[in-house]
């Protein structure tokens, strides 16, 4: 019977690339007035995979939904959903989120009152 000597070579391979998280407070609309039927500015999410968005305003006696819209190319603009901002028992302002967004191809993203 032969025998075979061979010599097995390995390479450990960094196959999990960084993932960093980005962000800011305020990038969209910040202490301003979004008057209905107004977009607010767009902010640019190319390289974001996925996303959250955190709205809060002042008008707890208003009860219209917020819509957010993307766009694939800083041009042409889609509606990705409503978010439906409530107030709290007692609170000052309403609040709404839309977490896990799915922005992949999406180069921005605003908001529409």
């Amino acid at each position: 019977m032969d025998t075979i000597n061979t010599t097995l070579t390995t390479q450990v391979l960094d196959v999990l690339p960084q993932v960093n998280n980005y962000g800011s407070y305020g990038n969209i609309s910040n202490d301003t007035t979004l008057f209905i039927n107004s977009f607010s500015s767009d902010e640019d999410v190319s390289s974001y995979n996925y996303g959250s968005l955190f709205y809060s305003d002042s008008s707890i006696g208003s009860f219209d939904s917020i819509r957010i819209e993307v766009s694939p190319d800083g041009t042409n603009w889609f509606k990705y959903s409503d978010v439906y901002p409530f107030t709290e028992t007692g609170a000052t302002t309403r609040t709404a989120s839309s977490v896990d967004m799915c922005l992949k191809g999406i180069t921005n993203i605003r908001i529409y009152n």
